[in-house]
């Protein structure tokens, strides 16, 4: 049982790295910032530093929630556009900012949405395909 377990790890090895993502531009996102290494700090300081950089090289305008409060931002959703990205800190911290981010997700202004475990990003273009990815942060 072994030997079989190592052997599909062996095969799929070569194969493991898409995230089991299609679309070009959310790989190209979670492979050059989500999970890039580098940078100084804890992991959403270094997350928060790439997507500002990104943001700045695309003329993207972030903006920073604290998911902790566990009230979802809907006023200011109305004002979003599609340039918007929005990095949510703590959506795994309690219940409440659970229910903010999945609410966030499912909300019909938002458009792709990635949740790395520690923070989640959300893109506001709805030209793209709504839909949400899980990456390991």
């Amino acid at each position: 049982m072994l030997i079989k377990k190592l052997l599909r790890y062996v095969r799929a090895l070569g194969h493991s790295r898409g995230f089991g993502i299609q679309s070009p531009f959310v790989y190209r996102m979670v492979t050059e910032v989500v999970c890039a290494e580098g940078g100084t700090g804890s992991k959403t300081e270094q997350l928060r530093e790439r997507l500002s950089a990104y943001c700045a090289k695309n003329g993207c305008r972030l903006s920073e929630w604290d998911m902790c409060d566990g009230q979802l931002r809907r006023d200011v959703l109305g004002d979003m556009c599609s340039r918007d990205v929005v990095l949510c800190y703590n959506i795994y911290n309690n219940v409440s900012a659970l229910s903010s981010w999945q609410a966030l997700v499912a909300d019909p202004r938002t458009g792709v949405t990635i949740d790395a475990g520690l923070a989640g990003v959300a893109f506001f273009d709805l030209k793209m395909y709504k839909r949400n990815y899980l990456v390991n942060l």
